[in-house]
C-alpha cells in the first residue's frame, strides 16, 4: 500500500487500514509507505508503479 502525504486526507485512512491489516500479516505480505510530497495524480502513481509490481512479483 502506498499513499502520498498530499493526497487530500487519505493518510489517516491509510494508517487505519495499515493498523487493521498489520497484526495478521508479515512484512513479506504487507508493504506500506507514506511518500512525502506524493499527490493524488497519475504522475505520482506512475512513479510508484514499477516498484509496486516488482514487489508483488517478489523481485
Amino acid at each position: 500500500m502506498i499513499v502520498g502525504s498530499e493526497e487530500g486526507g487519505m493518510v489517516p485512512v491509510f494508517e487505519r487500514m495499515r493498523a487493521t491489516l498489520s497484526p495478521s500479516m508479515s512484512e513479506n505480505q504487507l508493504k506500506s509507505e507514506i511518500v512525502q510530497g506524493g499527490t493524488h495524480s497519475e504522475a505520482f502513481w506512475k512513479e510508484q508503479f514499477k516498484g509496486s509490481v516488482l514487489w508483488l512479483l517478489g523481485q
